[in-house]
């Protein structure tokens, strides 16, 4: 062990490692607020549909409106976008949380003095004094002491890991290695010393944050569903716009009684065109709303 691990840095030793290592600071993404998040799930291709019947039932029956039926859709709309965007945000809350699962101050040895600095000037190099209740702001190895940590923030197990020194200096940084102390990490019991060797978005924890912010890989599962969903909305879309066509050639002709000046009269009576296309369309949307499974590729999400 280096005499460096044991006095830690100096100030100008930490700011050559802030510039060589970066910043203990993790990089956050730009959260969308609620309203706009709303806003973007109208936009869904069931939700697009359910509006566009909306108008067209307020449009070509402004005169008489069924308010029952009309008012059913909006609150059909209302509420499938309200619990899409509480879905998102519930998810953002707990993805917060994680990120912010550090103390906001560490006990260092800095200028041969033992100092609290906040988690986001720590570097590379720093030896950290933990003890119980503590969460270590950064990855590093143990390097005097004994700690039982609490890890399932990175790894989802509740049983506390017991944390020594290593005789190994090379040793990887992961919540299963002996003497490797993680961001995000609670310190259960016991005292100790840890050199850091990792900090901000290059923490395990970092990791962890970046794949959550990126655009997450498809799975081949997925990519199916996806796929199936298509092919299904494309017949959905089909046999929609058949039945809509069928409905008002059938209004025009059975209602008629297959009577040709019946059928002629009809369809110079604009009154009845609209209110026969009207109920066509309106079926065809219900066609498209029961059969396009626009969400099945999200059941495994």
């Amino acid at each position: 062990m280096n005499i460096q691990t044991v006095r830690g840095l100096t100030s100008k030793e930490a700011e050559i490692s802030r510039v060589s290592h970066g910043s203990n600071k993790m990089t956050k993404k730009k959260g969308t607020s609620l309203p706009r998040s709303f806003l973007e799930n109208l936009g869904d291709p069931v939700i697009r549909v359910l509006i566009i019947t909306l108008f067209v039932n307020i449009i070509f029956t402004i005169k008489d409106v069924d308010w029952f039926e009309t008012g059913g859709i909006v609150i059909a709309i209302l509420l499938a976008t309200t619990v899409s965007t509480l879905s998102e945000y519930s998810s953002r809350a707990a993805f917060e949380r994680l990120n912010s699962s550090t103390s906001s101050f560490a006990t260092v040895r800095r200028d041969g003095e033992i100092a609290s600095i906040h988690t986001d000037d720590v570097v590379v190099g720093d030896c950290i004094l933990l003890s119980a209740g503590d969460k270590i702001c950064a990855d590093g190895i143990l390097v005097s002491g004994a700690l039982f940590l609490d890890q399932s923030a990175l790894t989802g197990e509740s049983k506390e890991i017991k944390k020594s020194p290593s005789v190994f200096s090379s040793e990887a940084l992961s919540p299963s290695s002996p003497s490797s102390c993680l961001r995000g990490s609670l310190v259960s019991s016991g005292e100790g010393e840890m050199l850091v060797k990792s900090v901000g978005d290059k923490t395990f924890l970092g990791g962890i944050v970046g794949e959550l912010q990126a655009e997450r890989r498809e799975s081949p599962l997925k990519i199916r569903l996806t796929k199936l969903a298509k092919q299904i909305s494309t017949l959905g879309y089909g046999a929609a716009i058949c039945i809509a066509i069928i409905s008002f050639i059938s209004s025009l002709t059975v209602g008629s009684d297959f009577i040709r000046e019946v059928i002629l009269s009809r369809i110079t009576d604009t009154r009845f065109v609209i209110s026969e296309m009207l109920h066509s369309v309106t079926l065809g949307l219900t066609v498209v709303i029961m059969a396009v499974p626009e969400g099945l590729p999200m059941m495994i999400a």
